[in-house]
């Protein structure tokens, strides 16, 4: 620094500009100038250490490489500089007034992980809206907007927000999506989505309610099993309360009717003091009866004897054992008079024959059971259906 010989002097002094690089001028107003000319390498200390100067300007451009320590400046000022590099084995630190650091990445090489921290006790916020923050506390992301979700090239996002009454709003590109309700915890779908539930090993099923689908509940039963669907599939042990059935129908798990009749070609007779068949073709029939269901069997006809009265029995009969008998004795020789017989056979899982069967207590004179036309002949009437 080069001055007059006194700088209280009432004249302003001959100055001489100074020929070094680095050089700090004071004009006769006290107003410095200077050249401040960085070394080869970039650097200019100014000042010795524990004595530096402070080099306060409304804009201070540092370009190049360049190491500014414990640089302060003024209110107001600008550092303009085109890249900020972090130092090996140090981290890069923006702090507040107060200390605590905002801003700061790993001091740990490769120096991939970048923090922004709060106060320790606030909030940092995102946006200058100051709509998005994060608790220094809890790490807890609140938002007044929606989160976009964009697939690997940056497009198609999706969204998730709230829908304005507390509750969440997940929402596809493409405008599909669905709401969860706030007060109800209601998962609700967008008009035409369905639901698709893959198979462990392929295929799946799609739950979808009809365009029209008004306001219905499907409750779900506290088991375990399969949904039915309207048709082609099985039930097993399910009750039915007051079923509506429309049609006929159809399997072996139904009630069934089976009438049995004699030929109508002449009486049936039999000489016989035990139990025969009456016709073992058209008056017997073998049938499976399930165990919970239960055979009702009847039989009616008019019996007699041929040439004198005597007692003669019909009976029905499982396999040749009799179920139910009754005794006749006409009043006169060929004279017919009408029986009706009714049983019940409970079902065991088991095969059973069942028919007509008659006898004679004189084989003398024979039993005989009118057989004489279409409309006057014997009858078996077998009812199976399930059964209490």
């Amino acid at each position: 620094m080069n001055t007059a010989t006194c700088l209280q002097a009432t004249t302003t002094p001959t100055t001489t500009v100074p020929t070094a690089s680095l050089f700090w001028l004071l004009d006769g107003s006290n107003s410095p100038t200077g050249n401040f000319i960085p070394a080869v390498n970039g650097t200019q200390s100014i000042g010795t250490s524990g004595s530096r100067w402070n080099v306060v300007a409304n804009t201070l451009d540092v370009s190049g490489a360049s190491t500014l320590g414990n640089t302060t400046l003024g209110t107001a000022n600008t550092l303009n500089v085109n890249n900020i590099k972090q130092q090996a084995g140090a981290s890069f630190v923006l702090s507040d007034p107060l200390g605590p650091a905002h801003i700061f990445i790993s001091s740990s090489s490769p120096y991939t992980n970048t923090f922004i921290n709060g106060n320790g006790a606030g909030v940092v916020f995102l946006g200058s809206a100051a709509k998005t923050s994060v608790a220094d506390t809890t790490g807890n992301i609140v938002t007044a907007g929606s989160i976009a979700l964009q697939n690997t090239s940056q497009l198609l996002p999706g969204t998730i927000a709230n829908d304005t009454l507390g509750g969440f709003l997940f929402t596809t590109n493409a405008g599909k999506g669905w709401q969860i309700a706030n007060s109800t915890g209601q998962l609700q779908g967008f008009a035409g989505v369905t639901i698709l539930l893959q198979g462990s090993s392929s295929g799946g099923v799609t739950l979808q309610v009809p365009a029209a689908a008004g306001s219905n509940t499907l409750t779900f039963p506290a088991a375990t099993g399969a949904l039915a669907r309207t048709s082609g599939d099985t039930f097993t042990s399910t009750t039915l309360t007051a079923p509506v059935i429309n049609g006929t129908p159809t399997g072996t798990g139904i009630p069934t009717l089976t009438l049995k009749k004699g030929t109508g070609a002449g009486n049936y007779t039999s000489t016989s003091l035990t139990a025969v068949q009456v016709d073992g073709t058209n008056l017997a029939l073998t049938v499976t009866i399930p165990t919970g269901w239960k055979l009702s069997v009847q039989a009616s006809g008019s019996i007699g004897s041929n040439t004198a009265a005597v007692t003669v029995a019909v009976s029905i009969t499982d396999g040749g054992t009799k179920l139910q008998e009754v005794s006749a004795l006409g009043p006169v020789a060929a004279g017919l008079i009408p029986f009706s017989l009714s049983t019940i056979i409970t079902g065991d899982g088991a095969s059973h024959t069942i028919d007509l069967r008659f006898f004679t207590t004189n084989a003398a004179d024979a039993v005989a059971i009118l057989n004489a036309s279409s409309t006057q002949l014997p009858t078996m009437v077998f009812n199976l259906s399930p059964s209490n």
